[in-house]
């Protein structure tokens, strides 16, 4: 288990945090403020006929995962519409 709550509130907005791969045109990332925890939430939208995004980050690093034996990481996801 790691000593914190979350990885990132994103209340600083997002710093260390990007959209990644080689055609991601139309994909966006932002913030919102409908967060499972802390005040804001990392967004990612789709790009048309599209069905994944991949967004990096370095706010997550081995070292502090293997210092806190960490066994996984949980990650909460929603949809602004259709199924998920």
């Amino acid at each position: 288990r790691t000593p914190w709550a979350f990885v990132e509130g994103f209340e600083q907005g997002l710093d260390g945090w990007q959209l990644a791969g080689e055609d991601f045109s139309g994909a966006a990332i932002s913030t919102r403020d409908n967060a499972h925890d802390g005040g804001h939430s990392l967004s990612l939208s789709l790009p048309a006929r599209k069905h994944s995004v991949t967004a990096i980050s370095t706010r997550l690093r081995g070292w502090k995962v293997e210092q806190h034996r960490a066994v996984g990481l949980r990650l909460w996801l929603r949809t602004g519409k259709g199924e998920g």
